[in-house]
This record gives C-alpha cells, sequence and structure tokens, in this order.
C-alpha cells in the first residue's frame, strides 16, 4: 500500500474524516514486539507526502494520552514539512515524553533532507529549537538541525 501514495490518500482521509472510527483507529494492539494503533499505520501510509487535510484530522491523536501513538503521528505530520503542522510541531518539541520530542525532530529532519520543510515550519520551529537547547532537551538534534535550517542562528 505504500508503493501505491498518493492513490490511498483519499480513502485514508475518509477513514480520518469518520470521527466514530477514532476509539478504533487508537486502539493499541499487541504486533510482535510492540504495540501499534491503526491510526499508526495510516500515517505510516502517507509514505511522506502526507495530504494538507490530514493534519488538522491527525490532531486527537496528536494529543492523545499515548506516548506511542503520539509520536507515530507526530513523526509523520513533522515529515510532511507542511506549515500547518507548525502548531503541532512546536506542541511536540515541549512534550512530557522525550520519545514525542525525539521523533518530532527525526520528522523535521527528513523534511529537510527531502527538501520539503516549508519556510513558515522552518522559521516557526527555529525558536522551539533554540529553547529545546537552552532547556537541555534533545541538544545535541536540536543543533544539529538547528544549523541545517540556519547556520547563521
Amino acid at each position: 500500500l505504500k508503493a501505491l501514495s498518493p492513490q490511498t490518500h483519499e480513502p485514508l482521509l475518509g477513514i480520518l474524516l469518520d470521527h466514530s472510527n477514532q476509539e478504533a483507529l487508537s486502539e493499541l494492539r499487541e504486533e510482535r514486539y510492540y504495540k501499534r494503533a491503526p491510526v499508526m499505520r495510516i500515517c505510516d501510509l502517507f509514505a511522506g507526502s502526507m495530504p494538507e487535510e490530514a493534519v488538522n484530522l491527525l490532531k486527537p491523536f496528536l494529543e492523545h494520552k499515548s506516548d506511542e501513538i503520539r509520536k507515530e503521528c507526530m513523526l509523520a505530520v513533522a515529515q510532511s514539512g507542511l506549515g500547518i503542522a507548525l502548531p503541532f510541531v512546536v506542541s511536540a518539541l515541549k512534550d512530557d515524553d522525550e520519545y514525542v520530542r525525539s521523533y518530532t525532530l527525526i520528522g523535521l529532519k527528513r523534511a529537510l533532507e527531502a527538501k520539503v520543510l516549508s519556510n513558515e515550519l522552518s522559521a516557526g520551529v527555529l525558536p522551539e529549537l533554540e529553547a529545546s537547547i537552552l532547556a537541555n532537551r534533545e541538544v545535541e538534534e536540536c543543533s544539529k538541525l538547528l544549523s541545517a535550517i540556519d547556520a547563521a542562528r
């Protein structure tokens, strides 16, 4: 299914649009060595080309109580590089869970490497990267990303 992306976007958006699916989409199930929820698979299927509409549809999962769900969804949202993702990225970089913060940084790095990081997201995330460094959170990764986005800063 990943290979069919973006052809699969419309059905995936339909699943996210149906609010009656939210509980089922966030149900963590045991898979081999870890737990996964269907919404995490949806994020995987966007395969780095998430449509803008999906970002707001993922909001309930970006704020979910499960750090597993938050980190996987944030990885996909940050990797999209979309400007609309800015408030979610900023919030995730302040998350109590270090893995949520780390996956968000990985997503931003991937967006930068794929040259899809929007000017709005890159400019908007700079102050939060600096704040994370000053707060001694993910210093090495934040420093690398900060330098890659704005070397002079």
